[in-house]
């Protein structure tokens, strides 16, 4: 056999021990700790699970964004429900609660600076001060008034003959009740004050027992006057 032809043979007997070798090879390569290939719920059931679970979400999730839809509502119930961590309603607070309190608008700013700087309106002011620190002492000086008013009813008495008896009608007062200053919207400084106002009926048999005869309140009436202030004075409107 020539040395040619026993090359060729050794050739073939190499290619053919390498087919032989290259699946025993392979099948030996694959040791136990090798990876192996599991099913999708062998490897991971968390995440199998999680993926579910995130399906589901986004399901939900889709249907609540659906207007009308049953699924729609009630997910929209559910969010109601939410903690704020997870999106719930104290997550996003109403705009009109945390908005800021309405400005005046540029026309009331200027309304009002106008008021203040008029010259005539500051003058009313003044006079009011004044005037509202004086209505007081002129409620005292009325109250002495009427008290004065009282004794001239009384010394100018009409009497009449009536039903065997000399009769006789007067008006007396009682003391200021009430004595308060008051500015007008237009700045005009006003003054009240209230006092009662009674009716007194006189009997009595002849002359003599006119002046010693005790007067009986028949009726009373609650009056009211007002007062204007002018020139540095307070004056009745009447």
């Amino acid at each position: 056999m020539g040395p040619v032809r026993l090359q060729a043979i050794t050739a073939a007997a190499l290619a053919l021990t390498f087919c032989a070798w290259s699946p025993l090879a392979r099948a030996q390569d694959q040791s136990p700790n090798a990876a192996r290939s599991y099913p999708p719920a062998a490897i991971a059931p968390d995440a199998t699970a999680g993926a579910n679970n995130a399906a589901s979400v986004a399901a939900s999730a889709a249907a609540a964004a659906t207007p009308g839809s049953p699924q729609g509502a009630s997910g929209a119930g559910a969010m109601q429900h939410l903690p704020k961590a997870l999106g719930g309603p104290a997550a996003n607070p109403s705009p009109v609660a945390s908005a800021p309190p309405a400005k005046k608008t540029i026309r009331e700013q200027v309304k009002a600076v106008v008021k203040s700087l008029n010259p005539a309106r500051i003058l009313m002011d003044r006079q009011f001060a004044k005037a509202s620190a004086a209505f007081p002492e002129f409620c005292k000086s009325w109250e002495q008034k009427l008290k004065l008013r009282e004794r001239n009813n009384l010394a100018h008495i009409a009497w009449r003959f009536d039903n065997g008896f000399q009769t006789a009608l007067y008006t007396g007062y009682s003391t200021v009740e009430s004595c308060e200053s008051h500015q007008s919207a237009q700045g005009f400084s006003i003054g009240k004050l209230s006092y009662e106002e009674f009716h007194y009926l006189i009997k009595a048999k002849n002359e003599d027992e006119e002046k010693s005869a005790k007067a009986t309140p028949v009726d009373d009436t609650h009056t009211t006057e007002i007062f204007r202030w002018d020139k540095g004075k307070w004056f009745d409107f009447q």
